[in-house]
């Protein structure tokens, strides 16, 4: 994963979510979201495709019709147009970059 270099402070997100824009070591560009335990994003359609990248914690993500359970070190793509969320099961960060 590349380093993240934030370029926003930290904003409330949701419910036990701050999220900030920034970018990775190539210059893309990138989110930061940090969720307490127990937080969680609603199911939703994105209009553009994004890999997540879990830098620490537990997840469980909703990827259309799937379920994936990732931990610190995986990533999962998630589709434009298709259904996803997550929901943090440990404190932890994403990173998410177009696709």
């Amino acid at each position: 994963m590349e380093t993240f270099k934030a370029q926003t402070p930290a904003e409330e997100y949701g419910v036990g979510i701050t999220r900030r824009s920034g970018v990775i070591r190539n210059g893309k560009p990138a989110a930061e979201l940090t969720f307490e335990s127990g937080a969680f994003s609603q199911l939703r359609k994105q209009m553009q495709g994004n890999t997540t990248h879990v830098v620490s914690g537990e997840f469980e993500f909703t990827v259309g019709a799937e379920t994936h359970l990732l931990i610190a070190g995986e990533s999962v793509n998630i589709p434009t147009n298709i259904i996803s969320g997550c929901f943090c099961l440990s404190t932890g960060v994403l990173v998410e970059t177009p696709l």
